[in-house]
C-alpha cells in the first residue's frame, strides 16, 4: 500500500495507509454492494467504473453524482456515457440547491434510475417528518411511482458537525 492519509490543512503525510479503490472492491468482491459516492470530479467516474469493471464487479458498484440544473445533468450524462454500460447510476438531487420535486422527473428522463437519492440538508436539523421539504414531498413520491424508480433517503444532517465528519 502505498497511498497514505494526508492531514487536512497542513497537507503532512502520516503513516497510516488508506486502501486504493482498487484495493477496497477487492476485499468487497461479492460480499458487499458498493456505494460509490463520488467526491472528485465528474470526468473521474468512468476510471472508477472501469477499476471495477476490470475486478468484473461493475454490477457490484452503485455510482453516484450529484444533480442540480441542466447543465450539471449534461455534464453527467456525457461521462456516464464515457464510462459504458452495464453498471448502476444513482443520481443525487439535495434541496439546497433543488426547489422543485418536478426535477426528479428531468433526471428521470436524462438517466432512468432504479433509484434517485435525496437529500434533505436540514440546516436547523428539524426534523424531517415536520420540515422535509419539495424533495421529501407527495409529489416527489407520486414521480417516483410514475418514473418506477426508488427513493433513497439521506436524511443525515450534515450541518453543525465536526470538522472530519464531512468530505
Amino acid at each position: 500500500k502505498r497511498c497514505r492519509l494526508v492531514i487536512e490543512g497542513t497537507r503532512a503525510v502520516t503513516n497510516e495507509t488508506v486502501s486504493t479503490l482498487r484495493e477496497m472492491l477487492m476485499a468487497t468482491k461479492d460480499r458487499i454492494l458498493i456505494n460509490l459516492d463520488n467526491k472528485l470530479e465528474v470526468g473521474d467516474l468512468p476510471g472508477m467504473i472501469a477499476v471495477a469493471r476490470d475486478l468484473d464487479m461493475a454490477e457490484q458498484v452503485i455510482v453516484k453524482d450529484n444533480l442540480w440544473n441542466q447543465n450539471r445533468i449534461t455534464t453527467v450524462k456525457a461521462a456516464m456515457a464515457a464510462a459504458g454500460g452495464g453498471f448502476q447510476f444513482m443520481p443525487i438531487i439535495a434541496d439546497d440547491a433543488v426547489h422543485d420535486a418536478g426535477f426528479a422527473e428531468t433526471v428521470d428522463e436524462a438517466f432512468a434510475p432504479g433509484a434517485i437519492e435525496l437529500i434533505n440538508w436540514r440546516a436547523g436539523a428539524e426534523t424531517l417528518t415536520e420540515t422535509g421539504g419539495p424533495l421529501f414531498s407527495t409529489r416527489i413520491r407520486a414521480e417516483a411511482v410514475r418514473g418506477d424508480w426508488h427513493i433513497w433517503a439521506d436524511t443525515y444532517a450534515i450541518v453543525n458537525k465536526p470538522v472530519g465528519f464531512l468530505a
